[in-house]
């Protein structure tokens, strides 16, 4: 149970290939409660996501409680990744529509 978080993001952020740059979990900062991850965006910028019993949410390492309390939450990656990041929604289309154009290919 100890890494059930960690496990959890680093499952998460391994099947956004297509709409992130790389990704590196935060082994140190991982606690029983949450994980983080530091997350490369194609827009060439990074952010913190943490991974908690509330959802996803990006997290400035230096944040008090009281920021994070106002923090957005997500209950997916992907939606946080969204909203963060116009270039990951973009690919997160294609890949959907390169998905759906190979499940039409093969039902015929």
């Amino acid at each position: 149970m100890d890494d059930f978080y960690r496990a959890e993001l680093e499952k998460a952020l391994s099947e956004q290939h297509y709409g992130i740059v790389d990704y590196r979990v935060d082994h140190e900062a991982c606690t029983t409660q949450a994980a983080f991850a530091l997350v490369d965006l194609l827009e060439q910028r990074q952010i913190r996501v943490k991974l908690s019993s509330r959802g996803y949410e990006e997290h400035a390492k230096d944040s008090t409680t009281a920021s994070e309390s106002m923090s957005k939450v997500f209950e997916t990656l992907e939606d946080l990744l969204s909203a963060g990041s116009a270039m990951y929604g973009e690919r997160r289309m294609e890949e959907l529509m390169a998905r759906l154009s190979q499940l039409a290919e093969h039902s015929t």
